[in-house]
């Protein structure tokens, strides 16, 4: 019974110590839409707060956000928006930020858009999708750039552009596709684009989709 009775006390006492957070689940409901999220219950510290992350937070029935800062309970778990019976909006924060995928659906259930977050900002794969559900664009974001490959598509489908980007800049080839099939190439480095770069090609080549 004593050793029980320590190890309980040490249990509580280390999480107490460790500031475990509690959340609890709120629920805004409105004419026609309702969001469930949770929220940080508890004196929870923050170790810092950035200046150019936009923090979410909960204050008297209303969700909140602002730039470098907050006044109210940061939410923290699950988001859902649901509208007229329709899931709109999903996705999850941690201490205020955005973090994970976020989805977002017209009402008819198609894409309206994918979303990689971590810590506040865009971190992996962003897609983007027409009123058709046709995907017209796909990035890499790291830290909250656009880096990586790409590829843009127009509304029939077709693609329309593809290259790399590096640190929020295009950089090295980057090509344009007509209609007929044909492209051409442009060499850029770090967004600038290089002179005399331009050429075109009959566009025989592998124009498969990266997302």
């Amino acid at each position: 019974y004593i050793t029980l009775l320590f190890t309980f006390s040490y249990v509580v006492g280390h999480a107490q110590e460790m500031k475990v957070p509690i959340r609890k689940e709120v629920r805004i409901v409105t004419n026609d839409s309702t969001i469930v999220t949770e929220v940080l219950v508890g004196d929870i510290p923050i170790a810092s707060i950035s200046e150019n992350k936009r923090y979410y937070w909960y204050k008297n029935d209303e969700i909140k956000s602002n730039l470098g800062g907050y006044y109210g309970k940061l939410l923290d778990g699950k988001f859902e928006l649901v509208k007229n019976g329709n899931l709109i909006l999903s996705g999850s924060l941690s201490k205020g930020l955005k973090n994970g995928r976020w989805k977002r659906w017209k009402e008819d259930g198609g894409y309206i858009e994918l979303i990689d977050w971590k810590d506040g900002a865009i971190e992996g794969e962003y897609r983007n999708y027409n009123d058709e559900g046709k995907q017209i664009s796909f990035y890499n974001y790291e830290k909250g750039r656009k880096h990586g490959k790409y590829q843009e598509w127009d509304e029939k489908g077709m693609l329309t552009e593809s290259g790399n980007y590096k640190n929020g800049k295009k950089h090295g080839i980057q090509k344009t596709y007509a209609t007929d099939g044909s492209f051409s190439k442009e060499k850029y480095n770090a967004g600038v684009l290089k002179i005399d770069s331009k050429e075109v090609e009959d566009g025989k080549e592998d124009k498969g989709r990266l997302g």
